[in-house]
């Protein structure tokens, strides 16, 4: 369940407001029609100003006015606030009875406070109560008031207005309760999607983390051969196959050779094109970069499938074995090295040992049989060799 603009541009200007401003916004409303009312009635019937109990009616509304204004409601019990639709009724009911030549309609001002006292979700059942007698005892007051006796009939025939406000009231209150209900909902929603939100939020950067601490590349492409995710070590691995004077190359534009280190390797053969491609492999080797600067990975590719096993993307991993291979490199050029400065002198033994013994019958017979075990031990060192 999403919140409306509407819900979020009421919960902005008024629920999230303090109860001092909240007290004058709810007020404002029949505040404002008594003005209008006022401003009318100096236009089509002035004379009614000079009756005591309208006037009395707007001085009311004057002074709960400003009481809304002034009162610190913030500091006092929450459920204070409702003292003003209660003094609203009191105002109405002197406004209605002063002005009843002008405009016999002025009792429906009494709709302000029962709407009041209704959507508050305070008390709702002392609100539909509260509504029916407050609106009771105004049509009543005159009567009870007036001279001589007072007959049922005359009782009797003003209930209907009270009725009309009794279920205007219930149906406010069942409204009132309804969207009250629903608004906790959508806040205990957004409140779960906020915590959702900002525990993605943290996996996120632990995932960003853990990536940027691995001494690996690893890139993330979707479909379409678009980069999702590169960590540290991915970007230093990129800026190594740009090119200088490029910023923003092109696939084949990048320094990536074959193993031989010169060839330049086609894109279609390029790690990443191959994994875009649908292709999973693992240790095949590249060179990124040109020069002194040029740099030696094994990378390994997989595949993403969704969830009707066509590819969705790839990650690639690159890893750094250029010391490894100039450890090999150098291992190699040792072996060499060492086989050929012993070969040399092995090869000169051998060929004056094979000299020595071309006429065995010239030398003592231990000697021969010494020269003889030296040679057999010298092929065999050059064996080893």
């Amino acid at each position: 369940m999403t919140e409306s603009k509407a819900d979020r541009f009421i919960r902005r200007h008024f629920y999230e407001r303090t109860l001092r401003v909240k007290v004058m916004l709810t007020q404002a409303p029949l505040t404002l029609t008594v003005l209008l009312m006022v401003l009318h009635a100096a236009a089509i019937y002035p004379q009614i100003f000079a009756n005591p109990v309208f006037a009395a009616g707007l001085w009311m509304h004057a002074a709960i006015l400003v009481l809304c204004v002034l009162v610190p409601w913030d500091k006092l019990p929450y459920a204070s606030f409702l003292a003003i639709p209660y003094l609203d009724f009191v105002a109405v009911g002197l406004t209605r009875q002063g002005s009843l030549q002008y405009a016999t309609s002025a009792g429906l001002l009494m709709l302000f406070p029962v709407f009041w006292l209704s959507a508050s979700g305070l008390a709702r059942k002392t609100a539909v109560l509260g509504s029916t007698v407050g609106t009771l005892l105004i049509v009543w007051t005159p009567v009870l008031v007036a001279a001589g006796p007072v007959d049922p009939e005359q009782l009797g025939k003003p209930l209907l207005f009270p009725f009309m406000m009794m279920g205007f009231a219930i149906t406010v209150v069942t409204l009132t309760a309804s969207m009250d209900s629903q608004r906790q909902r959508v806040l205990a929603k957004d409140a779960q999607l906020r915590a959702a939100l900002n525990a993605s939020r943290q996996r996120e950067q632990l995932l960003a983390t853990v990536l940027d601490t691995v001494p690996v590349g690893l890139v993330v492409v979707d479909g379409a051969g678009n980069d999702q995710l590169m960590n540290a070590t991915q970007r230093v691995v990129h800026r190594l196959a740009v090119p200088d004077h490029l910023t923003s190359p092109a696939e084949k534009d990048l320094l990536v050779f074959a193993p031989d280190k010169a060839t330049p390797l086609d894109p279609e053969e390029r790690p990443v094109r191959r994994a875009v491609k649908g292709q999973s492999f693992t240790n095949y080797q590249i060179w990124v970069g040109s020069g002194d600067k040029a740099r030696a990975f094994s990378t390994t590719a997989r595949t993403i499938r969704n969830d009707y096993g066509r590819n969705d993307g790839a990650v690639i991993a690159f890893h750094d074995n250029t010391d490894m291979i100039a450890a090999l490199a150098a291992k190699d050029d040792f072996v060499a090295n060492v086989s050929h400065e012993f070969r040399t002198p092995l090869t000169s033994i051998q060929g004056y040992l094979g000299l020595a013994l071309e006429e065995p019958e010239l030398l003592p017979a231990p000697v021969v049989q010494y020269l003889e075990v030296a040679e057999r031990n010298a092929e065999r060192l050059n064996r080893l060799v």
